[in-house]
């Protein structure tokens, strides 16, 4: 039983040189943006379930106007999309407004069935 313990001991000990050794390796902005998903995924893990409004102005690059942007707005709006957003359970879930039934799918699908100017 000692000598299990003793091996566990030094094989833990070999596990945390090695796993400083290699994060030394890495470098800066790597191990940075390490610590920051680390952060979100506990600050994510805190959220209360939620629901809001949300509206998206979808718009196309009017045809004539050049790839680099100018002063003033080159999109040309097609539509608004309003909807619910639920955030349950680390889960994105969506509705049409005033609707109760929430769905879990990609927002890209759900908004898809909107083509016309919606306000």
């Amino acid at each position: 039983m000692r000598a299990t313990r003793v091996r566990l001991i030094v094989l833990l000990g070999t596990l945390a040189f090695r796993a400083s050794t290699w994060q030394a390796s890495l470098p800066r902005d790597v191990i940075l943006l390490g610590k920051i998903k680390q952060k979100m995924m506990q600050n994510l893990s805190r959220i209360p379930n939620y629901t809001c409004l949300e509206t998206i102005q979808r718009g196309r690059r009017a045809p004539e106007r050049p790839v680099i942007s100018i002063p003033g707005n080159p999109f040309r709006r097609t539509d608004v999309v309003r909807l619910e957003v639920a955030e349950v359970g680390n889960q994105e879930l969506f509705a049409h407004v005033g609707e109760h039934n929430f769905e879990k799918s990609n927002i890209v699908e759900f908004a898809q069935g909107f083509s016309a100017l919606q306000n």
